[in-house]
């Protein structure tokens, strides 16, 4: 399988610099994410507890953040998951505590805009395909 294939990275279908932009920028993000966890738990003495959990973890965000700037399709996908899951969660905790929290809010709608933005042209990429 060539990699072009795997790429989403041509504008057929909808897929625009914007969208581009928006992947790579969550890539990049997920990607100082873990490089920040990685470096936290594993040269410095914080909660060390968590160290064997937190270093295969930020492991994978890195490698999942790659996956995302490179934009490879089954990481956008599986990114637009994740933030359907995000956004269900979020918004359960503020209906469970009957208070709006700035930063689930926060979250929710951010959540949004990335799916809104980014179904309809994997959709048509999926559909035409």
């Amino acid at each position: 399988m060539h990699l072009k294939a795997l790429k989403i990275d041509d504008c057929s279908n909808g897929w625009g610099l914007l969208h581009t932009l928006l992947v790579q920028l969550v890539g990049l993000t997920l990607f100082v994410l873990g490089c920040i966890w990685l470096y936290t738990f594993s040269f410095t003495d914080y909660r060390t507890h968590l160290a064997p959990v937190m270093i295969p973890l930020a492991v994978l965000l890195v490698l999942f953040s790659l996956g995302l700037i490179f934009l490879l399709k089954i990481f956008v996908m599986t990114s637009l998951v994740l933030a359907s899951v995000g956004f269900l969660f979020a918004l359960y905790i503020q209906i469970v505590s009957l208070q709006l929290i700035p930063f689930l809010f926060a979250i929710c709608i951010v959540a949004i805009i990335y799916i809104a933005m980014l179904t309809p042209p994997i959709y048509r990429r999926i559909k035409h395909q």
